[in-house]
């Protein structure tokens, strides 16, 4: 609702006098509910698509940590079971094998190692990942 007082001059014209006026907000608001409603459910669905994205990266999470546990466990067993330094160094001072044979073997033996301690890393950073969200 408006009421006032209203002056206009125009090219040596006046005009002036009292104003009264209202509006009625027919339209004005005619579509906020459904607006409302519509971002509340997209906020919804991206909540949804949020929550199943998150459980789906940490069951991919839990499988590659599962399949490194087993491998890892099958590394641990043949290195710990086989112990080939000692072997090495007894053939290697009984004149068994050369020098060469000795290195090479030992180089295997080291990379094999390297490896394991890379699977380790892997499976360490795989249990970090997740229990990074647990309090």
């Amino acid at each position: 609702m408006e009421v006032g007082y209203h002056y206009q001059g125009i090219l040596g014209q006046r005009f002036q006098g009292g104003h009264f006026g209202f509006s009625i907000p027919l339209w004005e608001n005619r579509h906020l509910v459904q607006a409302k409603d519509a971002k509340r459910l997209h906020a919804d669905k991206q909540l949804d698509a949020f929550i199943h994205q998150k459980q789906l990266d940490m069951r991919q999470v839990y499988a590659k940590y599962k399949n490194t546990k087993v491998i890892l466990d099958e590394y641990k067993t043949v290195l710990y079971s086989l112990n080939n330094v000692s072997l090495l160094n007894k053939a290697f001072e009984m004149g068994q094998i050369s020098t060469i044979e000795y290195f090479m073997e030992t180089s295997y033996y080291n990379n094999t190692v390297d490896k394991y301690l890379l699977l380790e890393k892997t499976y360490y950073d795989l249990s970090f990942e997740m229990h990074k969200y647990k309090l």
